[in-house]
Parts: C-alpha cells; sequence; structure tokens
C-alpha cells in the first residue's frame, strides 16, 4: 500500500499561512520517501508520526529555497535518532551558481 501525504504546499510568500513545499511517500505505516523539504516541512514531518530512521530517500524538484530550506533539519536529525544507514539524497544537475545534489 502507497500512499502520498502533503506536508506543504505553499511557496515562499510568508502570508500563504502554508508551509513550503514538502511531500511524503508512505509505504503501509512507514514514511520512505521525502520529496522536497521547504519550510514549515520538518515540523509537519514530525507531527505525521513519520520517522527519519524510516526515510530510503530524500527527492528534490530544484533548489528553491521554498523546496529545500529544512533539508539541513533532517540530516541533524538523523544524528539524534541514531539512524546507522547512508540515506540517498537525488536532485537536478547543478546549473550555474547552484550545485547538483549529489
Amino acid at each position: 500500500e502507497v500512499s502520498l501525504q502533503v506536508l506543504g504546499s505553499g511557496g515562499p510568500e510568508m502570508d500563504d499561512q502554508r508551509a513550503s513545499s514538502g511531500y511524503l511517500v508512505w509505504q503501509g505505516d512507514r514514511a520512505v520517501i521525502l520529496v522536497d523539504s521547504g519550510s514549515g516541512t520538518a515540523l509537519n514531518f514530525e507531527k505525521s508520526g513519520a520517522r527519519v530512521s524510516d526515510l530510503k530517500a530524500v527527492l528534490f524538484t530544484h533548489f528553491h529555497v521554498d523546496h529545500s530550506v529544512d533539508f539541513p533539519s533532517f540530516v541533524k536529525a538523523s544524528y539524534f535518532t541514531g539512524r546507522d544507514k547512508y540515506l540517498p539524497v537525488f536532485g537536478p544537475a547543478g546549473k550555474d551558481l547552484v550545485p547538483p545534489a549529489g
């Protein structure tokens, strides 16, 4: 059973009362893929009951801040959860001043 949960669907505006872009792909009762991690998605991730230790990958659609700014929170959270496996991160190739995902 696979399902998709919206953690945020807002943009970079601060007056839309929504978290920025972020989605969770659930497989059964485990969140296994995080797609984007805009502002507010880390808090909504916690509220969803998901666990960083269950994530199998992080995907980025692009690297604007409203899709990526909460990512360092997930990296740091991995340390506190005792995550002991590599977390693959996928995203677009770099261009100009924007670095690639990997």
